[in-house]
């Protein structure tokens, strides 16, 4: 029986697991219980490559830098938006622009990966998230409550991708078959670019052995011999590129792995609170994205100190990683579409999903309606 998208514990049984997996795994059945709370004017973070699931909370009331009274007319000073994170992507774009100083209360949580994060959602422990559009359709075909708001698109094509060794003996995808990859986690983008470069070749996931690890270990387990190859996602793709040596054997270009949504869940859609206060948070991250975009190597420093990541590895990831919103389109829908289909073809989801139900229009992107970057 296929397990759901939203089961962190989802994925292969492995004969071999590092010791470190079971704890991973364990922590992720509490995380939901971890919150880091970022009260609105509250900009700071810090953290490694590795994603955290502890912090203390904190707490403080909402900035009155900005007009708190919406364009709908809502008191936006009385609103708490619960931010969902995976790498803490949200709160590091909102502050390299300046823009973290918000009228309403943001409490983020922090969750190791995408199905994570979205389960997060479906709990209630979340509002909105930012996910790949693989992990986002996984989620709503195993009955996530969430719409998504708006796309996101950026040129990480190449920020996914699948890694061999330096000296492997592989050189094209279709000598993957019969061989042990790592797909990362399961329902990640890590396995959309692994089934949909399998695909374009003739092969599908029983043509080799999934092997589904958390990221720290899924780089064990690469370095040390134990997988052929991984297919993974910045910053472990950067960082297995420059500091292990690791090569493209493909990534995702062409492949609509460019795409990903602001996932919101329908409590959050129905709140007029909360939707303005989500409506706000997509013009400044798109203002900020705006900002970022035209100061990549400022980005990058701040990314590098931040993380206590190496400068080279930050600015391979700030490169890959420059983002644009937009309201959901026909085009969007097409493209997402495709992605719902790959997966139900290769098994990953259990059932045809329609996804035009799921895209949300009540949503617009205005960078403009956003404070000026600082």
């Amino acid at each position: 029986m296929q397990q759901s998208a939203l089961d962190p514990t989802a994925g292969s049984d492995r004969r071999r697991r590092p010791a470190s997996t079971t704890r991973a795994r364990a922590s992720l059945i509490g995380v939901a219980a971890t919150l880091v709370v970022v009260a609105s004017g509250c900009g700071s973070s810090s953290k490694s490559a590795t994603p955290s699931t502890t912090a203390a909370p904190t707490a403080a009331a909402p900035s009155t830098s900005d007009a708190s009274t919406s364009s709908t007319g809502v008191d936006l000073s009385k609103v708490t938006l619960n931010v969902g994170e995976e790498e803490k992507n949200v709160v590091t774009l909102l502050t390299q622009a300046g823009l973290q100083h918000t009228p309403y209360k943001i409490v983020y949580s922090e969750w190791p990966t995408s199905a994570a994060e979205l389960q997060g959602l479906t709990a209630g422990a979340a509002d909105i998230g930012g996910a790949a559009a693989a992990p986002t359709i996984n989620a709503i075909a195993a009955g996530a409550p969430i719409q998504a708001a708006v796309a996101e698109t950026s040129n990480q094509v190449t920020g996914a991708a699948i890694l061999v060794p330096k000296n492997s003996s592989i050189q094209t995808v279709a000598d993957l078959k019969g061989k042990e990859v790592s797909p990362t986690t399961k329902g990640s983008i890590g396995e959309y670019v692994l089934l949909a470069n399998l695909s374009k070749v003739g092969l599908g996931p029983s043509d080799i052995k999934l092997d589904f690890l958390q990221p720290t270990d899924a780089r064990a387990a690469f370095t040390t011999g134990a997988i052929a190859a991984w297919s993974t996602w910045d910053p472990y793709l950067a960082t297995a590129e420059i500091e292990d040596g690791a090569r493209v054997l493909a990534d995702g270009a062409g492949l609509n792995a460019s795409l990903g949504f602001l996932d919101v869940t329908n409590a959050a859609l129905n709140n007029p609170g909360k939707h303005a206060a989500i409506q706000d948070l997509i013009n400044r991250m798109d203002a900020a994205a705006l900002w970022e975009q035209a100061h990549l190597s400022t980005a990058s420093q701040t990314y590098s100190r931040l993380y206590s990541t190496p400068l080279s590895v930050a600015t391979v990831v700030e490169g890959r990683g420059i983002e644009t919103f937009q309201a959901n389109s026909a085009q969007i829908e097409s493209d997402f579409q495709a992605v719902a289909d790959l997966y139900y073809k290769d098994g990953v989801i259990s059932q045809h999903v329609e996804v035009g139900p799921s895209l949300n229009h009540t949503f617009t992107v205005d960078p403009s309606a956003a404070p000026a970057p600082t």
